[in-house]
């Protein structure tokens, strides 16, 4: 029963450990954000506790938010399994809209200091690769999408210069939505400034890495002929 029990260990701990010998998951912390805003063309906000996205037809327009994530300058697009940005309402500041967003790399830095809408023309960015996501109503919430598809297509530019992201229909007639993401400006013990979790493939494991591999195969090999011959001696 014991040795049954050992191997179903053995068995469940196997692919984890597998995995993470062969992937590794990078975490990309903020180190720049900021808001820029239609409606005051030439104000940076960067001493704000959350990023405005937003429409808005009754005349004060667009506000777009801006990041810039440490991305370690290692990494390869090649290499990169999957990615995702991880996001908190800005729980003090009030209940937005839920909203679908476009997520898209800038042609220059962000600057978070001095940037605004004026200076950005509206936010330069590279249109040619973009990730699509959707954040909740309310400001209690927390919330994560995919952004492979922009990292692995704009890596120089997603880590030298930063991300923007808009609302993905913006123009419409009557409309007016907006939802606070929290900023790392804010100190609110609920709020988490926003980050990136990267997955790296490694389709060639170390040597320590392949000896990991093996000693792992010898532990399920030698539980499974235990098991075996326990039970035909047994029988």
């Amino acid at each position: 029963m014991k040795k049954a029990f050992i191997l179903a260990i053995i068995l469940n701990v196997f692919p984890f450990l597998l995995y993470n010998v062969l992937a590794e998951t990078v975490t990309c912390p903020t180190i720049a954000d900021v808001y820029i805003d239609e409606y005051a063309p030439d104000t940076n906000f960067n001493s704000n506790t959350r990023i405005l996205i937003s429409y808005d037809d009754g005349g004060k327009g667009r506000a777009r938010g801006l990041w810039k994530f440490d991305i370690p300058e290692g990494i390869d697009a090649s290499n990169i399994e999957s990615a995702s940005l991880l996001l908190s309402g800005s729980i003090h500041t009030g209940g937005g809209d839920a909203i679908d967003v476009y997520c898209y790399a800038l042609n220059t830095p962000c600057d978070e200091n001095n940037d605004t809408w004026n200076i950005l023309s509206g936010g330069n960015y590279d249109s040619a690769f973009f990730s699509p996501g959707s954040l909740p109503a309310g400001n209690d919430w927390e919330t994560s999408f995919d952004v492979t598809y922009l990292i692995t297509g704009n890596l120089n530019k997603l880590r030298d210069n930063g991300m923007l992201m808009r609302l993905q229909q913006e123009g419409e007639v009557g409309v007016d939505k907006y939802q606070n993401i929290a900023s790392r400006e804010s100190t609110d013990p609920e709020d988490f400034a926003a980050y990136m979790e990267i997955t790296l493939a490694q389709p060639v494991p170390t040597l320590s890495e392949w000896g990991l591999i093996i000693l792992m195969i010898l532990l399920l090999a030698i539980g499974t002929i235990t098991i075996v011959r326990n039970r035909r001696a047994i029988t």
